[in-house]
């Protein structure tokens, strides 16, 4: 059995991308989100980085929590964050926007840590972003799943033939606005939102 998922969400401004990702994690008991644009005011405890060993002290033995990290010093709240995360383990990251600190061939040292060995820590990993070339190589070749609404730019749909397979890259580039498709890698199969949802959240008894 799977120890962790890494699930991403592609899509332009505005398609949906953020609300599915919220739609995924909402229910697992334990999540962490980093939050760019402050927008998931649905996580009931919303931090700044000198808040967030506090709140984690707190949450020692505790089966659920959840809270949002809306950084100040982008480059060290992220770090702070995922070596946070590595330490308590146990958990699900959902890292918003990508691309916003990290290059197709650089990842940050702490998240790439996650990425690699996330899995025996039991750190599951659902990252956003607006165009599928963005994203570091290192998380699109470990991504199990991807929720995917449309893309046009023939360098985002070649990284998701890449990765999916060109039918998979046709069809997402003739999908309105806020359409998606879901894609297991893993499965080499479409799936639902509703399954995706329940495969993380069993992850977390």
């Amino acid at each position: 059995m799977a120890r962790n998922l890494i699930i991403g969400a592609v899509g332009r401004r505005g398609s949906g991308k953020s609300t599915a990702a919220a739609d995924l994690v909402r229910r697992c008991p334990r999540l962490l989100v980093f939050d760019l644009c402050a927008e998931h005011t649905w996580v009931p405890n919303v931090l700044q980085a000198s808040d967030l060993e506090r709140f984690m002290a707190w949450s020692l033995g505790r089966s659920r929590y959840a809270a949002a990290l809306v950084p100040e010093d982008l480059d060290h709240d992220l770090a702070l964050l995922a070596r946070v995360c590595f330490e308590r383990g146990d958990l699900v990251l959902l890292a918003e926007e990508l691309p916003m600190y990290s290059q197709p061939a650089f990842l940050p040292p702490e998240l790439d840590r996650i990425v690699r060995l996330g899995r025996h820590r039991r750190i599951s990993l659902v990252w956003t972003a607006q165009r599928a070339a963005e994203v570091p190589r290192r998380v699109t070749a470990a991504t199990d799943a991807f929720i995917l609404f449309r893309q046009t730019e023939p360098r985002d749909l070649d990284a998701i033939a890449e990765r999916c397979g060109p039918p998979v890259r046709d069809r997402v580039a003739s999908l309105g606005l806020h359409d998606s498709v879901i894609w297991d890698v893993v499965g080499d199969r479409e799936t639902s939102a509703d399954s995706m949802a329940q495969d993380l959240v069993a992850l977390y008894p």
